[in-house]
């Protein structure tokens, strides 16, 4: 598939299919909340989340300063009701864990998204566009693809996920797929998280590159997914790598929102708000966030 970039927002666009996500979308979506119940959608970031060999850094986490320490400090200072603090130093690549793809996240060919250049975007201290901190606040209707009731089965490793298939998923959730949306792929894959993270990483079900066409011509700010990457492992067409990323991100300009928690029964076949705040990380490809669904 062609890498062009698909530009229906003009040539100075940065938040991509965030710009379906507008008043309307949103008073739609908070209208959906009847219970006032929020279910985390999320998945624990920590040294032991999955992570592909030779990609993806360790998270390592060290304490900067610790209450003992810092209580000396503070005595010197002239503090003398013993109060002390402690502070943490960690590193570790913003693809870990619950996340969501920065559109600067892929290119082709040396472009991003809306045509912008590697060479003039890319430098030592990270992306100087279409970073993390280009990712605007998403509230707005949160629907459930559920293939795995759709097969009757959890999905295995390299199965491909085709625009039939959310077709039918799409008619077990009222209202379907709208503009705006964020749509959830459930593969079952999530349930290896933590458990066997090697095979998590490596392997798994994923979306067709005509499934992800699908999705963005129905207009969906972001598509997420259970897996590591939402893209089919090992990938369909060895030399067409990452075609699910190509197509979303810099053709399409909808966002990936990677490794979450999708086996929480209550969002199954019904409309709900979705939240999906990611922290403005300049210069980030990505950012962990907290996606949470409330009913």
């Amino acid at each position: 598939m062609s890498t062009t970039p698909h530009l229906p927002f003009g040539s100075d666009d940065r938040i991509g299919a965030a710009n379906y996500v507008t008043e309307r979308e949103v008073l739609r979506a908070i209208g959906l909340v009847r219970e006032g119940r929020i279910v985390d959608l999320s998945l624990p970031i920590g040294p032991d989340s999955p992570r592909i060999p030779g990609i993806n850094s360790p998270l390592v986490l060290s304490m900067w300063s610790h209450p003992l320490v810092s209580q000396r400090v503070h005595y010197e200072r002239g503090t003398r009701n013993g109060v002390a603090f402690a502070d943490e130093r960690i590193e570790f690549d913003t693809h870990t864990g619950t996340h969501i793809d920065a559109l600067g996240h892929t290119s082709a060919n040396g472009r991003m998204y809306n045509g912008v250049e590697v060479a003039r975007a890319v430098g030592n201290h990270g992306l100087t566009d279409l970073d993390a901190s280009c990712i605007p606040p998403l509230l707005t209707r949160g629907v459930l693809l559920d293939l795995v009731a759709v097969k009757g089965r959890f999905l295995e490793a390299g199965e491909a996920v085709e625009p039939e298939d959310l077709e039918a998923a799409e008619g077990l959730v009222p209202g379907g797929v709208q503009s705006g949306d964020i749509a959830l792929v459930r593969t079952g894959w999530a349930r290896h998280y933590g458990i066997d993270s090697l095979r998590y990483a490596v392997s798994a079900p994923g979306i067709s590159e005509s499934a992800s066409s699908w999705l963005a011509d129905k207009k969906v700010a972001a598509v997420a997914g259970d897996t590591m990457s939402i893209e089919v492992t090992p990938f369909q067409d060895p030399e067409n790598s990452d075609p699910v990323h190509l197509n979303l991100l810099v053709r399409r300009g909808v966002y990936m929102i990677e490794q979450c928690n999708l086996e929480v029964p209550d969002i199954r076949g019904r409309e709900f708000l979705c939240c999906c705040l990611a922290p403005l990380f300049s210069g980030a490809t990505g950012s962990p966030l907290r996606l949470v669904a409330v009913l």
